[in-house]
């Protein structure tokens, strides 16, 4: 989903984060997007620093690799991109070994945030 200046802002159900020369990304807050609570746990890892960007879809292109993130299934990697220029539909697949150490840390994370709140 886009906003008025076709900024990425988030999937029809899941917010975005794209990785790129080892950096990770995902749209600022300023994109009109909905703040999903496993995002903002992402935001306040101290061990992933993430850059808040308005940036055209275009960008997710040359992305090395993209993750999706909401309440039900937490994070997930994902497969390909399916680009339509000039009506050819090109697709670009991401290697899931990029985003294996990320998801592992979220998921862990997340677990032991919830072991915490059942103390």
């Amino acid at each position: 989903m886009l906003d008025e200046k076709n900024n990425i802002c988030e999937t029809s159900s899941a917010n975005i984060f794209w990785i790129k020369n080892k950096k990770i990304f995902t749209p600022s807050d300023e994109c009109n997007i909905i703040k999903g609570c496993v995002r903002s746990h992402l935001l306040n890892l101290k061990q992933l620093k993430i850059n808040q960007v308005k940036i055209k879809i275009s960008h997710l292109e040359n992305a090395d690799a993209i993750l999706i993130t909401n309440s039900r299934f937490l994070i997930k990697s994902v497969d390909e991109l399916v680009i339509i220029k000039n009506n050819i539909k090109f697709k670009k697949n991401f290697n899931k070994k990029i985003t294996l150490e990320i998801e592992k840390l979220v998921k862990d994370s997340l677990h032991k945030t919830c072991q915490n709140i059942k103390k």
